[in-house]
């Protein structure tokens, strides 16, 4: 039961710099928002998951570089799920920051997953079709 409710409602309670914390999942309008800034982002996060080149299991240190080759853009993200000022975010201590980070990630991964694979089940749905529509009766 609590399984499904961290899945319906993942977001996070936690104590940064000596303050609640909670880290939300992008709701309807956040995520249209995030999904039009964080273009560079996706692209990265593409490079790092889909290319041919991706690591066969999961790499944390490629993933925190991607994050850490556009850090303004992170914390724009960050305080948007946290509704924490941006200058808030810059002054965390390295480990509150990476525990915010990691909890941010945990929390909206799905947000950025879903749209990584948008595209490729579009492709897979076109290419199934072409070769039905190309395929003799």
């Amino acid at each position: 039961m609590a399984e499904d409710l961290e899945t319906l409602f993942p977001d996070a309670d936690l104590i940064l710099n000596g303050e609640p914390v909670t880290v939300r999942e992008y709701r309807f309008l956040d995520g249209l928002k995030v999904a039009a800034m964080a273009q560079s982002l996706m692209a990265g996060l593409a490079d790092l998951f889909l290319e041919e080149t991706a690591p066969e299991a999961f790499d944390f240190a490629a993933l925190e570089a991607v994050f850490g080759s556009m850090p303004g853009l992170l914390v724009e993200l960050l305080s948007i799920s946290t509704g924490k000022p941006q200058e808030w975010i810059e002054t965390l201590s390295d480990d509150d920051g990476h525990t915010l980070m990691m909890t941010w990630w945990r929390v909206n991964s799905g947000f950025f997953v879903r749209r990584l694979a948008a595209p490729l089940v579009a492709r897979q749905r076109a290419n199934a079709q072409a070769g039905v529509a190309s395929s003799p009766n």
